[in-house]
């Protein structure tokens, strides 16, 4: 992982989970990598606390099944410029997943609560080819 990268997963103050490959009892048989940018959605607001929002809990849970399968490989929030990392900074979100397809990316995006409760939808759906990595 670079490091602003790290530095900017670290600020979020959320845990960091990263898997470069998944673990060998988990082999998934996708090869692909597929980036998903989602950004808000109509029914978005900073209002709410995230921690109070059921389909904001429903997408975090969402997030570690498909991390724990092997099929996600990174996530994490979009932020604005303020300087501020907390909800009221949050402009979108990234998800680099392992598919078949990007038809195959799409839906599991398209699966998440949030996108389903119109707190995100999903923007760019593209295959995603990794260069450089340090991530092991």
């Amino acid at each position: 992982m670079g490091p602003l990268l790290l530095a900017a997963v670290l600020a979020t103050g959320a845990p960091v989970r990263l898997r470069a490959q998944p673990s060998p009892d988990r082999q998934p048989k996708r090869t692909v990598h597929v980036l998903v940018v989602l950004r808000l959605g109509a029914a978005w607001t900073h209002e709410v606390p995230s921690a109070q929002h059921p389909a904001l809990k429903g997408h975090g849970e969402y997030v570690d099944r498909l991390f724990d399968d092997g099929t996600l490989v990174i996530a994490g929030p979009l932020l604005n410029d303020s300087g501020v990392v907390a909800l009221e900074a949050v402009t979108g979100a990234v998800f680099v997943l392992r598919a078949a397809t990007t038809h195959e990316a799409r839906r599991l995006a398209e699966a998440d609560p949030a996108v389903q409760a119109g707190l995100l939808e999903v923007a760019v759906v593209r295959r995603w080819g990794i260069s450089l990595s340090r991530c092991e």
